[in-house]
């Protein structure tokens, strides 16, 4: 089973193969560890289509992952390969409940940094400004902070992120 999903995988990045990999897994759970274990060690394109599905069956069973999420966690941050990145931090960000992701601290000082790296994607700025937010809601003394942090932001951004940080300062200021 396992030589059929890197065949899958290494054929491209389309939606349908992600979900033929999903069903794989679907039906036999473990095969999700080996899929986890691709995303980080095996090259680009296999490995972000890896993380990719990682990032699909948490949208359906986000308990797969809790078991490796503190092990997973930094190998993500440190990824040199932007889609595995960004993949990893969807999942803390938009799926895992925020009580469940292990040293929140650590999370929330790497998604804070990513957040004012203009080096990084886009996508990932984006999620990690709405792992950001998530933390303040349960770190209220945050919340002053983070509104500062987007206003300067939004002076030099694109309009996504400009979208999505407006939304949250207001989110932010009727509290």
């Amino acid at each position: 089973m396992e030589s059929a999903i890197l065949k899958l995988l290494k054929t491209d990045s389309s939606t349908r193969i992600i979900e033929e990999v999903r069903k794989l897994v679907r039906q036999d759970s473990n095969l999700f560890d080996y899929i986890v274990d691709l995303s980080f060690n095996h090259s680009y394109p296999v490995s972000m289509r890896a993380a990719r599905v990682v990032q699909f069956c948490c949208e359906e069973n986000h308990y797969l992952i809790k078991p490796r999420l503190a092990e997973l966690l930094p190998l993500a941050f440190e990824s040199k390969v932007e889609g595995v990145k960004r993949s990893y931090i969807k999942v803390i960000s938009e799926i895992i409940d925020i009580n469940d992701v292990p040293d929140l601290g650590y999370a929330f000082g790497k998604c804070f940094d990513c957040l004012l790296d203009h080096k990084e994607a886009i996508a990932i700025r984006v999620y990690c400004m709405e792992f950001v937010y998530r933390v303040s809601l349960i770190e209220p003394d945050l919340q002053s902070e983070l509104i500062e942090v987007l206003n300067k932001e939004l002076l030099d951004c694109s309009a996504g992120f400009k979208s999505r940080a407006t939304k949250i300062i207001n989110k932010l200021n009727r509290k």
